[in-house]
């Protein structure tokens, strides 16, 4: 049964990604790196995001009964993470003695209504990019530009044949098949 605790494993591997700069699992050959995705335990995050373990090793559980049974349990999980860290407290700057309400929102995060809740929300007060760059602050990860790609437009299509001229072609093929019938029939 196919529900949201695939989309925790995707989720899962983007977060890795994010934090060890490469994928969770690399082989040789794709069929080698999936069948990592399904046998291998998750592996391990750089020293730097040990904290982030737990919460990783259920996003990358390989039975989803071992994930989380959704995703606003994974929120609070997520938050109780990042608002207990100690290295991202000192990365930030956060006030430790703050309330883990007032450290989300230091982070950027809010429910949207302005008091703690279990939906996560990026604050739009902070400026585009702004909590990724706190986040990323003396660290050695960085942000890729995002590159739009622009399809060029489709050609026009072709103008429409005016109806007279195509007439006038059609009765000429018509007529130059008559006549080339008549002139076989009479040598014929």
């Amino acid at each position: 049964k196919i529900d949201g605790r695939s989309d925790q494993y995707s989720l899962g591997v983007m977060f890795y990604e994010m934090m060890a700069k490469k994928a969770p699992f690399e082989a040789e050959t794709p069929m080698q790196v999936a069948m990592a995705h399904v046998t291998a335990p998750p592996p391990p995050l750089p020293l730097q995001f040990a904290f982030a373990q737990p919460l990783m090793d259920k996003l990358l559980a390989k039975k989803p009964a071992d994930r989380y049974p959704d995703l606003k349990t994974f929120s609070r999980e997520l938050k109780r993470m990042l608002s207990g860290s100690p290295v991202l407290q000192s990365r930030m700057e956060m006030d430790p003695s703050q309330d883990v309400s007032g450290q989300l929102e230091a982070l950027g995060f809010s429910d949207g209504k302005g008091k703690p809740g279990v939906a996560l929300s990026i604050d739009p007060e902070i400026a585009p990019g702004g909590l990724a760059n706190q986040l990323l602050a003396n660290s050695d990860l960085s942000l890729a530009p995002v590159v739009e790609k622009h399809r060029p437009p489709p050609p026009p299509p072709p103008p429409p044949l005016p109806v007279g001229k195509v007439i006038s072609a059609v009765l000429t093929v018509v007529g130059a098949a008559i006549a080339l019938k008549l002139v076989m029939d009479y040598l014929g």
